[in-house]
């Protein structure tokens, strides 16, 4: 659904009996303006950041924001880093492209360079973000929410990114969780 309007969408239900439900719903595609996306984030940047903080101590004020407020669900669509940033603005709620979206927005709007990520290989598509706070370097920074819970998302190195990929695979079978082609980015990961 590309063009402007209101859709109608019927979800039906079957269980084992065979009876069915189907429930009826208008889905509403609208323009996202941009400079509603900035005066939200400014808004939530505003509650978290003090102007004594170093670039590090924001990205981390930025991280917990958005791993605290956004939730995750599967197969949301979006169009663009703003549709999917509003998602999470708004409805709280959004798939790893919301969590990445909402992340550079933020990110950017502090003044933390970053360059967002793409998963090569592996079952899906997976979003993130690398970050450069303080010049400290660049490291991987993934606010979408995890099954394996004892893997620190906020600034780790490509080798840590590594090890996570084995616990990942080890624990949920999947592969190739923080792949990514380096070819794609202009900047080096701190191993």
């Amino acid at each position: 659904m590309h063009t402007l309007g209101v859709y109608t969408a019927d979800y039906i239900a079957v269980d084992a009996m065979g009876t069915s439900v189907t429930v009826t719903i208008n889905v509403t595609v609208i323009e996202v303006d941009p400079a509603e996306v900035h005066t939200r984030a400014a808004a939530v940047l505003e509650q978290i950041l003090r102007d004594d903080m170093l670039q590090v101590e924001k990205a981390r004020a930025i991280f917990d924001w958005v791993t605290r407020n956004v939730a995750y669900a599967a197969d949301i669509d979006h169009e663009s880093v703003y549709g999917a940033a509003l998602q999470a603005l708004v409805h709280r709620r959004g798939d790893c492209f919301v969590f990445y979206a909402i992340s550079e927005v933020l990110l950017t709007m502090a003044d933390i360079p970053n360059v967002r990520l793409t998963r090569y290989g592996g079952f899906n598509r997976h979003y993130w973000n690398l970050v450069n706070p303080d010049d400290l370097g660049w490291h991987h920074f993934d606010t979408t929410p995890l099954r394996v819970r004892e893997i620190n998302r906020f600034m780790f190195t490509a080798s840590q990114a590594e090890e996570f990929n084995r616990i990942i695979h080890q624990q949920t079978g999947e592969r190739d969780y923080f792949t990514f082609d380096p070819d794609t980015i202009d900047v080096e990961v701190i191993n």
